[in-house]
């Protein structure tokens, strides 16, 4: 629940101004309220989306053979699972 303080309390800001702004300005600019909300959430979109963690890297390949192939099929030479590996086992 603590999570969600920030982004309600800056939806609340943003509503706030809006409203102020309107009255003060009159109805005829709803246009322009409606633009500005708008780009308003979509900032606040975007630095979300910016502070969100990257996605995971790629998964490893698995060192077992693929299912379906046999023992003569398999070339030792050719085989580069373990090039990276860091430590002798």
């Amino acid at each position: 629940m603590k999570r969600w303080i920030p982004g309600v309390a800056v939806l609340c800001a943003m509503t706030g101004a809006g409203a102020l702004v309107g009255m003060a300005m009159g109805s005829r600019f709803w246009p322009l309220f409606l633009a500005l909300a708008l780009g308003g959430l979509a900032v606040v979109a975007w630095l979300f989306r910016a502070g969100a963690p990257s996605e995971a890297a790629a998964t490893r390949r698995s060192r077992g053979r693929r299912p379906g192939r046999s023992d003569a099929d398999y070339d030792l030479e050719a085989d580069a699972s373990t090039d990276e590996q860091r430590w002798l086992m």
